[in-house]
């Protein structure tokens, strides 16, 4: 366990990052509401907002290296210090030039101590120059390479929070999360629903928070994804094969589509760097230059947008006969169709150029979300994904209303009259007003 105190904050604060212009009341409220800086105990923490900076905040927290996430973070950043996975500190080095010296690195199972100073007219009433412990515990999130989970526990009172950035809870990923909250669990424990919360805050990613989103494993995915594969080359040997991907994220879709082809992937130099950076790259099934062995391009998601088609017939005519067809394959969960166990094809060009969107996803489905809610019972929820208005957050919690600990929640009847208002004086003081 290391400990980490940090200075006091100047009056003068270095300059935060660029980022649109807006109301401080207005940031303010954004801020609060995306789950950015984090509710009291913890309010001197922020995570994923480096469009959110405060010079009375020196620790910030990002999860992975998504530009969605990293968004506002720059070269010159040097408000504080970011924790974050070693991986995600090599790419943030090489792609943004942030500065080694703020990059203070936590991996999956190691906990950090932070001292953080308070500040005047804090929220919970802390004198200025006056310091609070906090202990953090990085978990796996199962999203894309070097993505985590933040634990905070106020040394203090106990008090606890979980933040999923984007996340992807298998069963696994569950299982683990409630072991770091339960430390006396075995390691092969499945994940009980416990009757007490685990977390008084649970920050969730509700990406896909709606019972719709049912899509399947990665797992079944990715058998998908191969199994699209091998009856594209069953009716035309000649095919090439064109799988989205993001500058991080997707590697086991393009794993799955890679062997199934038989080929090597040729990828672009910057998406090559980052396969390399956290340690993806296969000689034997990637390749920066053109080669006869290569079956698939990696292209960015958006390479199967409406113009798919004329971008697929202007590669294959570039080819000069080499491939017969061309396949894109999309591997995102907004592809789930309810109604169908397989993709449906979109075809143009006579046959020779084919879409097929797979259900293939980094974030949660709704039954995922629905189990890792169950098994922690917050007593709040804060959403962190389509959750930009009052109306549409309360909605979201609405959702989760179930699964979570209410009895803290003075807008419900059985909190006044099922003996909430006395439970929540004593263990949720801290939690501060409903999201």
């Amino acid at each position: 366990t290391a400990i980490a105190r940090a200075a006091p904050p100047r009056r003068r604060a270095a300059a935060p990052p660029r980022r649109r212009a807006a109301a401080p009341h207005l940031m303010s409220s954004q801020n609060e509401h995306a789950g950015k800086r984090l509710r009291a105990p913890f309010d001197r923490f922020i995570v994923d907002g480096f469009n959110f900076c405060r010079p009375d905040v020196r620790h910030y927290f990002l999860t992975h290296a998504h530009g969605d996430h990293t968004c506002g973070l720059h070269a010159t950043f040097d408000i504080g210090e970011i924790y974050c996975s070693t991986l995600t500190a090599r790419m943030l080095r090489a792609t943004l030039g942030v500065k080694p010296k703020l990059l203070r690195t936590i991996d999956v199972g190691e906990t950090v101590e932070i001292e953080a100073a308070c500040v005047p007219c804090g929220a919970d009433g802390a004198a200025a120059g006056s310091y609070k412990s906090a202990r953090v515990t990085a978990l796996d999130a199962g999203h894309c390479p070097g993505a985590l989970l933040f634990l905070f526990e106020d040394v203090a009172t106990g008090h606890r929070a979980l933040h999923t950035g984007d996340c992807r809870a298998s069963e696994a990923v569950v299982a683990a999360a409630v072991r770091a909250l339960r430390p006396a669990a075995p390691a092969s424990a499945p994940a009980p629903t416990p009757s007490e919360p685990l977390v008084d805050v649970l920050y969730l990613d509700t990406t896909y928070a709606d019972a719709r989103w049912s899509f399947p494993p990665q797992e079944e995915a990715l058998r998908l994804l191969a199994r699209v594969v091998a009856e594209e080359l069953a009716r035309e040997p000649k095919t090439l094969f064109v799988v989205g991907s993001y500058e991080i994220g997707k590697e086991k879709a393009i794993d799955a589509v890679v062997r199934a082809s038989g080929g090597r992937a040729l990828v672009p130099p910057r998406r090559a760097m980052s396969l390399r950076l956290c340690g993806w790259w296969d000689d034997a099934l990637h390749t920066e230059a053109d080669a006869a062995d290569v079956a698939v391009h990696v292209a960015p998601m958006s390479s199967a947008g409406a113009d798919a088609h004329a971008t697929m017939a202007a590669l294959l005519e570039a080819q000069g006969g080499r491939y017969a067809a061309v396949v894109s394959l999309r591997p995102t969960g907004w592809a789930h169709v309810r109604t169908r166990e397989t993709p449906r094809v979109w075809a143009e060009n006579e046959g020779r150029t084919r879409v097929y969107g797979v259900a293939y996803s980094e974030h949660s489905s709704f039954p995922e979300l629905q189990a890792l809610v169950g098994a922690l019972r917050p007593r709040l929820l804060v959403p962190t994904v389509n959750a930009e208005t009052r109306e549409a957050r309360e909605r979201l919690q609405g959702v989760f209303a179930h699964l979570c600990d209410v009895k803290s929640d003075r807008r419900r009847l059985d909190w006044h009259f099922g003996g909430g208002a006395s439970a929540a004086a004593s263990s949720s003081a801290a939690a501060g007003p409903l999201a």
